[in-house]
């Protein structure tokens, strides 16, 4: 018998997103609009996503309410979000191993930063 078998808390979670493929699609929309409007800078780890999000009203609970929906449907995820005076600063993480979890997340923020650059 193995520690999972006796404590649930040490099953891993399941690297799976809750949502169809129609959720999901209109959740990328919600990011892609999010980045086009507010995203300043991207830096990625190997299992972190840091962003940095233009600060203005409502954009703290905008943000949350957003990583909070998107937590739910995909539990793997950790989010901490920082507002500061000029910005919110979200660090989204995985688990080790599972890094391609943030890749369309990375993809749709550096086309929303190339998008601006060009």
């Amino acid at each position: 018998m193995t520690d999972t078998d006796t404590d649930p808390a040490a099953t891993p979670l399941a690297i799976a997103c809750a949502l169809s493929p129609g959720e999901y699609a209109e959740r990328l929309r919600e990011f892609r609009r999010l980045f086009a409007a507010a995203l300043r800078d991207v830096r990625r780890e190997p299992t972190r996503l840091h962003l940095t999000l233009e600060a203005a009203p409502g954009r703290e609970a905008q943000v949350q309410d957003l990583l909070r929906r998107k937590q739910e449907c995909c539990p793997f995820f950790e989010f901490a979000v920082e507002a500061r005076a000029d910005a919110v600063v979200v660090r989204a993480t995985v688990p080790d191993g599972d890094d391609e979890c943030l890749d369309d997340l990375e993809r749709h923020a550096g086309r929303a930063l190339g998008g601006r650059r060009a």
